[in-house]
């Protein structure tokens, strides 16, 4: 095992999972909030309707982590693109590095 590879045993707390197409990002002076939705919905007259089902505050430096990892868990999917996704039962991690993240702007959805 690497030096900076640790495992862990890994507790669902809530068997939920919810299918997510949209998102909202709005980041702050300490953290990163992520607006979670399964996607638009008819709303009234000719404005659809963007329910929010989760809403995740991120530290900036988990946010870093978490963008590292999703390009690495993308780039490997292009890559290999006949691979599963499978949820572990014990799960190991190992330390990753920082990312850079450009300053972003507010946008609207």
């Amino acid at each position: 095992m690497n030096q900076h590879e640790k495992k862990y045993l890994v507790r669902y707390e809530d068997s939920d999972i919810n299918y997510i197409t949209q998102f909202l990002v709005s980041p702050g002076e300490e953290e990163i909030l992520l607006e979670l939705s399964p996607g638009l919905l008819p709303g009234d007259g000719d404005q659809p309707l963007l329910p929010i089902k989760n809403r995740i505050a991120l530290p900036w430096s988990t946010a870093q982590r978490l963008a590292q990892v999703l390009n690495q868990v993308v780039a490997n999917q292009q890559s290999s693109p006949k691979q599963t996704a499978q949820l572990p039962t014990n799960a190991s991690a190992s330390y990753v590095p920082h990312a850079t993240i450009p300053p972003m702007s507010p946008s609207g959805p």
